[in-house]
C-alpha cells in the first residue's frame, strides 16, 4: 500500500488517497516500511529541540579541537555497519541502511550526540543555562527552555577552528538527515520540497512556536546530514556517485571512502555566524542585551553574524538554497548573486 507524508510546521501528516490531498506537489509518497521510519525519524524531532545552544558566551575560551575525534569514532561504526551488512545480504541498499542506523541513528538523543557529550576523548564546553545568553528571554520560553536543560542539559559545544558547534549538530546531521534522506525521491527532483519539510521543523513545534528560536545551523546540518546518507545509500545522484563511500564488488560492499566530518562542517554550523531567528521582539531584545556584556578577545562587542574566513565556502556550499539554510543576514547572504547547486543528477 502506498502513503503520501508532508511534514507542516512540525506535524506529520499521512494519507492514502492522493486525489483529496491540497497541494499534492509537497506530499512524498512512501510504501509502508518507509512510513514507519518517517515517523520514528520525525518522532525525534519534537523530543530532542528544547536544549539550545550558546555559541557566544564561551567564544573565548581555550579548549582543543574535538572534530576529529567524532569522525574517527563514526568511522569505527560505519565500518562495523558495512561489515554487519555483508555478512547479512549481497549488496542489498536497504539491509545496509539497516545496519548503519543501528550504528549512528537513534530517536530521542542521537547516538553520535550522546558520544561526543559523553566521551572523554572530545574536548568540550559547558554553558550554564543561568549564564547564557538566554537567561533574560521572556518568561514563557525562559521556563520551556529551563526545561529542556534539565531534562537533555544545555548543549555542550566543541571547536573547529575559529568556530564553536554545538554537539546537537550531530543529532541533526545523523537523525534529521536520515529523515530528509526518506523523504528525498530516487532521482532528487524534490530536493528543495524537502528542504522546506525541514525548515517547517524550526518554525513550528520544535522551534519558533514552543522554544522560541529558529536556528538555521541546525537546518544546514540536517542538509549535510541528507548529502551523507545520499552518499551512502542513493550512489546514482551526482554529489555522491563521483565519491561515494561504498561500490558493490563481487556481491559485497567495499569501502571507498573514509568519513571526515571535515567534509560537512563550517562556519554555517555555528550559530554564532549563521544566525538564528527569534520569535518576538522581546525575545530577540533579551539576548541582545546579553550580548552586550559580552566581547571579544580584541575587546569589542559581540553581536550576530560574527566576520568569519569561511564565507566564500558558506556562499559557494548554500546560495542556491540560502532561503532555506542560511540567516539573511549570514556573510550578507542577501546582497549576493545566486549559486549552484550541491545536489544533482549526473547528464
Amino acid at each position: 500500500m502506498t502513503f503520501f507524508v508532508r511534514v507542516s510546521r512540525g506535524v506529520l501528516a499521512i494519507s492514502s488517497e492522493f486525489r483529496r490531498l491540497p497541494h499534492p506537489e509537497v506530499w512524498v509518497e512512501c510504501g509502508p516500511m518507509s512510513l514507519v521510519l518517517v515517523f520514528l525519524s520525525w518522532a525525534s524531532f519534537l523530543w530532542t529541540q528544547a536544549a539550545e545552544t550558546d555559541s557566544f558566551t564561551p567564544r573565548n575560551q581555550a579548549v582543543l579541537e574535538g572534530l576529529a575525534e567524532i569522525s574517527d569514532e563514526v568511522d569505527r561504526r560505519i565500518e562495523r555497519g558495512i561489515r554487519n551488512a555483508n555478512a547479512m545480504s549481497s549488496c542489498n541498499t536497504t539491509v545496509l541502511e539497516v545496519t548503519l542506523g543501528a550504528e549512528l541513528l537513534r530517536p530521542f538523543y542521537g547516538r553520535i550526540e550522546d558520544y561526543a557529550n559523553v566521551s572523554l576523548q572530545v574536548a568540550k564546553i559547558r554553558t550554564p543555562f543561568d549564564q547564557s545568553i538566554y537567561r533574560r528571554v521572556p518568561e514563557l520560553n525562559f521556563r520551556l527552555l529551563q526545561i529542556g536543560d534539565t531534562i537533555f542539559g544545555f548543549v555542550t559545544m566543541i571547536r573547529r577552528g575559529e568556530h564553536l558547534i554545538g554537539n546537537d549538530k550531530f543529532r541533526h546531521f545523523f537523525d534529521e538527515g536520515h529523515f530528509l534522506y526518506l523523504l528525498l525521491k530516487d532521482d532528487g527532483s524534490n530536493l528543495e520540497d524537502v528542504l522546506y519539510a525541514s525548515e517547517l521543523t524550526e518554525t513550528g513545534l520544535n522551534g519558533l512556536a514552543v522554544g522560541g528560536i529558529k536556528s538555521y545551523a541546525d537546518l544546514v546540518a540536517n542538509y549535510q546530514g541528507l548529502l551523507f546518507w545520499t552518499a551512502m545509500l542513493k550512489p546514482k545522484l551526482a554529489s555522491a556517485g563521483k565519491n561515494p563511500y561504498v561500490r558493490c564488488e563481487k556481491g559485497q560492499w567495499m569501502r571507498k571512502r573514509t568519513f571526515d566530518f571535515k567534509d560537512y562542517v563550517d562556519g554555517a554550523w555555528d550559530e554564532a555566524i549563521n544566525c538564528n531567528q527569534y520569535a518576538t521582539d522581546a525575545f530577540g531584545q533579551s539576548v541582545h542585551q546579553s550580548l552586550l556584556q559580552l566581547r571579544t578577545t580584541e575587546g569589542e562587542k559581540l553581536q550576530c553574524p560574527l566576520p568569519s574566513l569561511d564565507c566564500p565556502e558558506i556562499l559557494r556550499r548554500y546560495k542556491m538554497y540560502a532561503r532555506y539554510l542560511l540567516h539573511p543576514a549570514t556573510c550578507r547572504t542577501q546582497e549576493r548573486g545566486s549559486g549552484h547547486p550541491i545536489l544533482m543528477l549526473e547528464n
